[in-house]
């Protein structure tokens, strides 16, 4: 019933779809090795996306640290997933791409939570462990700063001209 939008959530996330099969199954094994700990008054896919996304983010850091500067962490994405690549490429005037450059994690994944899944506020405060006073506060930061560089193009952003 998760598996697809799940995978989805982790694709946007990942440097390519065999990471995101891999975080997907693992999401899996570790929801039901844990089943136990799934407290019933919560959603259980918030509960499910919550792994997920931690696990997202720990794989995230163990390749920045094997990777000594950005280019060589751009070269290992591109050894492994060379047709991710070239899509992304391809797809540079994709809102997500934008999305991927231009805000921090958290930002980005409140974004794709509320949008591509169709989360609600609450919902994504649970997945994320923040208050959802705290996730309106970042969709909307993320909305303005994508609305700023969507206004400006792809030219660098002074201050004066999106950011205000």
């Amino acid at each position: 019933m998760h598996q697809r939008a799940l995978f989805r959530f982790l694709l946007v996330r990942s440097a390519c779809r065999e990471d995101a099969e891999d975080l997907l199954q693992d999401a899996f094994l570790r929801g039901w090795s844990n089943l136990h700990l799934y407290d019933t008054t919560r959603s259980f896919s918030a509960w499910l996306y919550t792994i997920a996304a931690r696990l997202a983010v720990s794989l995230g850091r163990r390749r920045r640290l094997g990777a000594e500067s950005a280019q060589d962490l751009a070269a290992v994405r591109a050894d492994s997933c060379p047709v991710e690549v070239a899509q992304q490429r391809e797809g540079s005037e994709n809102i997500w791409d934008l999305a991927t450059s231009v805000l921090p994690a958290d930002q980005r994944t409140a974004l794709w939570l509320a949008y591509a899944e169709g989360r609600s506020a609450r919902e994504i405060g649970e997945i994320l462990g923040k208050r959802e006073t705290a996730v309106r506060v970042l969709l909307f930061r993320a909305r303005r700063v994508l609305a700023g560089h969507i206004q400006c193009g792809d030219k660098a952003v002074s201050s004066s001209c999106c950011h205000e």
